[in-house]
């Protein structure tokens, strides 16, 4: 957990913020082993199994946290983007989601072992997608945060 201090109280505004971006960091990283391992020629099946089980999870908490905190298309107008090109984005969001969802649902492990070669196709297709947005999306919460104040220099205390 991570707790950021000021005036000598937590501010549980920061602690969420701060969690958004760094689950955004996990999640890219998580895309780029993902793929990784889906290339790999000795095809690790129940690893993959495991690490895509594990990516849905997290990324699924993630969205829980992140749709009651900001709403990305406003933090995007607010950095300075268009509202046509914020709506192209949060258009773009809305088919990775509908993606992701046949993605996580199609590749099982039973779908994975049986289809190799499709599940590294899949993987290579969607899950670059996925770490380019989560990208943007720091980009643009970290510009809203520091615009509200809710990151600066400050004492961070890691547990």
């Amino acid at each position: 957990m991570i707790e950021h201090i000021r005036d000598g109280h937590a501010d549980p505004r920061r602690i969420t913020w701060t969690r958004l971006l760094g689950d955004h960091d996990r999640i890219a990283r998580q895309c780029v082993d993902l793929v990784d391992l889906a290339r790999r020629p000795d095809r690790p099946v129940e690893i993959a199994a495991i690490q895509l089980l594990e990516l849905a999870v997290f990324v699924a908490d993630h969205m829980g946290v992140e749709d009651r905190v900001i709403d990305l298309t406003a933090a995007a107008i607010h950095a300075g983007t268009s509202p046509e090109a914020a709506e192209a984005m949060r258009l773009r969001l809305d088919q990775l989601k509908s993606d992701w969802t046949e993605f996580i649902v199609h590749w099982t492990p039973e779908a994975i072992a049986a289809e190799w070669p499709a599940f590294t196709l899949a993987a290579e297709a969607i899950l670059p997608r996925l770490a380019a947005q989560v990208r943007c999306e720091n980009d643009l919460l970290y510009t809203e945060a520091l615009r509200r104040g809710l990151i600066e220099s400050g004492r961070v205390i890691l547990h």
